[in-house]
């Protein structure tokens, strides 16, 4: 866990001290929507069609699933 805030510190430029339990889920999001986004571009599981559509779809509703809850995050974390 230390090693994983001392990332996310590097990441948002804040020491150690300073970082978040909400730092740490925004980063945490961001690394998810970024792999999420990976998986739908290179269609891992080679769908097509219907099949690929309604896969892209759920990813897309993940990722902004995900976003709002960073946009969330920062609304809180400035508050």
């Amino acid at each position: 866990m230390l090693v994983r805030m001392y990332w996310v510190g590097w990441k948002v430029g804040l020491t150690v001290s300073e970082v978040s339990r909400l730092d740490l889920w925004i980063v945490q999001l961001d690394d998810l929507i970024r792999h999420a986004l990976e998986i739908r571009d290179t269609n891992v599981m080679k769908y097509q069609k219907k099949d690929k559509k309604a896969f892209e779809m759920g990813l897309n509703m993940l990722v902004l699933l995900m976003k709002n809850m960073i946009e969330d995050m920062v609304k809180e974390k400035n508050e």
